[in-house]
């Protein structure tokens, strides 16, 4: 009897596994169906993919071979006439590369369309055109510009003469130099180009005007002076507070010193006194 019931429970068992086996199969079925359907899914991705990197690389190369041609021939009248949208990264980079925000041709180029008259005026919208990095240079073929932002000095030739006597430029040549860049700059941004000021923000705040510069400067002298004859007065104050507190210590040791010596005195005497009245009793 018992090998027949464990037949039977063995029997039901299986039935039941068979029943979860044939539940679980449509399960199956739908997990092998979504595997393959993302697998195609991502198979389509990644064909677009390749293709748009296929398209970005053609694009590109064409770019880079207009570049190269625009650089060589010049830009055609036709594409000089139409209308090129600065974007704001871009017009950011354009500043930048023109010596930052507060810098007087910076600060006439802020606006886009301030880059684009500048660029247009000046033979620059290769700047514009081509692609922008900071590995790529200006062109060179500005003289204006590449004056204004190079800050290095010239390079020395080899020459004949000593280099004490030599000069790289006569001072009137230079101070006329000068005169012609600010005058150029004044009439590209108007008068106000050299004026270091932002809006909304203080001009050179850490800074003394001009204006009363004499009464300003004694006005000054005078105050360190009172500072520093206060600071003395107090480092002497301080220095006599020293010198009281030690001084009051020093009596104070030498008092507790006297009274150290009369009390061991006045026990000296009274234990002379006890033996004394010992030897008389006995």
């Amino acid at each position: 009897t018992s090998a027949v019931n464990e037949s039977t429970e063995l029997k039901h068992e299986v039935e039941a596994l068979k029943g979860q086996l044939a539940a679980a199969n449509p399960y199956a079925e739908r997990c092998k169906t979504s595997t393959r359907q993302a697998k195609e899914a991502y198979l389509a991705i990644r064909a677009e993919v390749e293709e748009l990197e296929r398209k970005m690389d053609d694009l590109q190369e064409e770019r880079e071979r207009r570049a190269s041609g625009e650089l060589e021939s010049g830009l055609p009248e036709e594409a000089a006439s139409v209308p090129v949208v600065v974007p704001p990264s871009l017009a950011d980079l354009i500043i930048e590369r023109l010596g930052g925000p507060r810098s007087p041709i910076g600060r006439m180029a802020i606006d886009h369309g301030g880059v684009l008259r500048w660029c247009k005026l000046h033979g620059l919208r290769n700047i514009i055109v081509r692609p922008l990095s900071p590995f790529v240079p200006l062109p060179l073929s500005y003289k204006g510009l590449h004056s204004l932002t190079e800050t290095r000095y010239p390079k020395r030739r080899p020459g004949f003469t000593s280099r004490k006597k030599q000069a790289s430029f006569s001072f009137s040549s230079f101070k006329y130099y000068c005169n012609v860049q600010i005058f150029i700059l004044i009439f590209w941004a108007g008068p106000y180009a050299l004026v270091q000021h932002t809006p909304e923000e203080p001009n050179k705040p850490n800074e003394a005007s001009a204006k009363n510069r004499n009464a300003n400067e004694k006005k000054r002298i005078a105050q360190r002076k009172a500072f520093i004859k206060s600071e003395a007065k107090k480092q002497k104050v301080l220095v006599q507070e020293a010198k009281k507190k030690k001084r009051n210590l020093r009596i104070e040791r030498k008092m507790a010193a006297v009274a150290r010596d009369r009390a061991w005195a006045q026990r000296l005497a009274e234990l002379q006194k006890l033996e004394a009245e010992k030897a008389n009793t006995a």
